[in-house]
């Protein structure tokens, strides 16, 4: 849907600018950060996850929503300052 994806560098580069901006504190830059490190998933990933998650693989499916955690954040951070709180947005 045109979100870019972005390095885990640029990432933690973007969420620092951020966080400077709206006054984020200390445990959510960390927390925001160790998002960061989790990879992203390939297409193939993601298909193999969701196979694993319809037999009831919850480790799968704590991996697939780990991994899409960044991804959350990455279009929450389009809409900082239109009148939401940026942790309102993640939620």
């Amino acid at each position: 849907d045109g979100v870019p994806e972005e390095t885990g560098k640029q990432y933690v580069e973007d969420l620092e600018s951020l966080a400077e901006g709206v006054g984020l504190e200390d445990h959510v830059r960390m927390y925001l950060k160790e998002i960061g490190k989790v990879p992203l998933l390939t297409a193939e990933e993601e298909v193999e996850l969701a196979i694993r998650i319809e037999n009831g693989d919850e480790a799968a499916k704590d991996r697939l929503n780990e991994a899409n955690l960044r991804l959350v954040v990455s279009i929450a951070k389009r809409y900082v300052g239109k009148g939401m709180q940026f942790l309102d947005l993640i939620q």
